[in-house]
């Protein structure tokens, strides 16, 4: 079998270590050739005899699924751009006429019209929600990672939804500790997370209840922020607590067809979260409130430059070219903190990168240059040759060149790494690991 995206057999066997069970779907070989999409179950068991942990594994072909599941998003989506064009022609219109531009309205009609105005854009959220759960379910959505700091969009989403609360005597609080590392993640849709989550949470809490938003570090795994979205509402039944992320799916039937709804924000929550490569879990109590958590993952250095190769070796597997990675480090980076301090010796680190910028941009098609720690990392569209070649250039030009750090001038010597997409690896981290290697020898 094959594991997709960033899930691994050693990812999966700690999953089960901690939690007893694992579930997700896989490729597997078919012994005609090809593969096929799988549902594997991966259970923990003790041995009651020698008392020894085994794991069992059940695996169920799911083609069928798969290809019901595509028609169906394709049918979705193709039905939703449809529906977008002259949904957005009406509401101009609308919108024109209630403006006045067109001719004097009554008090009547102005009431009638905004009545469909208000129709309209719930119309078209409906029909966003689609084309955004389509878009996620077939990989085409492009999430554009960042440094976020968390506060940023819950303070957008709580303000947006104040009146709302308002409305209800319900109140928002949260709780987001100081020293909480950024998140690493697409801001906008980290937001779109916090209001279907909190947007839920009101819709189900009565009046006078409560909505909290926390996080934390997570405490099993510190490359993730665990967030918490926990409410005074009236809770989920146990039996429909599997249910709660399907698509279409509508807790308490006649409940939420009073308070409105589609079955689409909690699925798309799911979707969202797991492009982040983070987790999602609701606990509740009938009558008490409910806690949806998910995880993101933590802001570093190393996992943005990691998931910017990732996407350039998705860019280079599609078009079909090479890529090489070319990792430089400064060989006297320990010496120049212990004696100029870290913050002059960033300085020098941040002068040596524009002089590579400069030479590399000039002479082939650099694709990112960054930095992690004390290591400059270059990408670019070149077979190995290309790369070693550039390689040689960057330490010919930079051997002739001084660098000032605090009022002296001082002299560099790189040691350097380089590793070829696809020869030497088909992932960010073989192609880290092949540079790292060929650096440190």
């Amino acid at each position: 079998m094959a594991c997709e995206g960033d899930v691994t057999w050693e990812k999966i066997t700690e999953h089960v270590e901690r939690q007893s069970q694992w579930q997700g779907d896989l490729l597997a070989i078919h012994r005609a050739g090809g593969t096929m999409p799988v549902r594997v179950t991966i259970s923990r068991y003790v041995d009651s005899v020698d008392d020894t942990a085994n794991m069992i594994c059940f695996l169920r072909d799911i083609r069928k699924e798969k290809e019901i599941d595509r028609m169906k998003s394709e049918f979705i989506s193709i039905v939703s751009h449809e529906l977008r064009t002259p949904l957005t022609s009406i509401k101009n219109a609308v919108s024109i006429i209630l403006g006045g531009t067109a001719g004097e309205v009554t008090q009547n009609q102005e009431r009638f019209l905004s009545m469909a105005l208000r129709n309209i854009d719930r119309l078209a959220g409906i029909i966003n929600d689609l084309l955004d759960l389509s878009k996620l379910e077939a990989g085409k959505m492009d999430l554009k990672f960042q440094e976020v700091d968390l506060n940023e969009p819950l303070d957008a989403v709580i303000s947006s939804l104040e009146p709302k609360a308002e409305n209800k005597s319900v109140t928002i609080t949260k709780e987001i500790p100081v020293d909480l590392p950024k998140a690493y993640g697409d801001r906008d849709r980290i937001e779109q997370i916090l209001i279907n989550l909190i947007n839920n949470s009101l819709k189900f809490t009565p009046e006078g209840g409560h909505v909290h938003v926390s996080a934390k570090n997570h405490e099993l795994d510190g490359d993730f922020i665990e967030v918490c979205v926990e409410d005074t509402g009236i809770g989920i039944p146990v039996e429909e607590l599997d249910r709660v992320f399907d698509k279409f799916h509508q807790i308490g039937g006649s409940l939420t067809r009073k308070t409105g709804g589609t079955g689409l924000g909690l699925p798309i929550v799911k979707e969202l979260v797991e492009g982040h490569k983070g987790s999602v879990r609701v606990e509740s109590e009938v009558g008490k409130g409910s806690g949806f958590i998910f995880t993101l993952p933590a802001y570093s250095p190393e996992s943005a430059s990691k998931d910017h190769l990732d996407m350039e070796i998705a860019r280079a597997r599609e078009r079909g070219i090479t890529l090489s990675l070319v990792m430089l480090k400064i060989e006297e980076s320990e010496y120049l903190c212990e004696v100029y301090g870290e913050e002059e010796a960033l300085k020098l680190l941040d002068q040596v990168k524009r002089v590579i910028q400069d030479i590399a941009r000039r002479t082939t098609d650099i694709t990112k240059i960054q930095t992690t720690g004390w290591v400059i990392i270059t990408l670019a569209d070149t077979p190995k040759e290309g790369a070693f070649a550039l390689d040689n250039r960057l330490k010919e030009r930079l051997s002739k060149q001084t660098f000032k750090v605090g009022k002296e001038s001082v002299k560099v010597n790189l040691a350097s790494g380089v590793a070829t997409y696809p020869e030497e690896g088909v992932t960010g981290d073989d192609l880290m690991e092949k540079a790292l290697l060929a650096m440190n020898r």
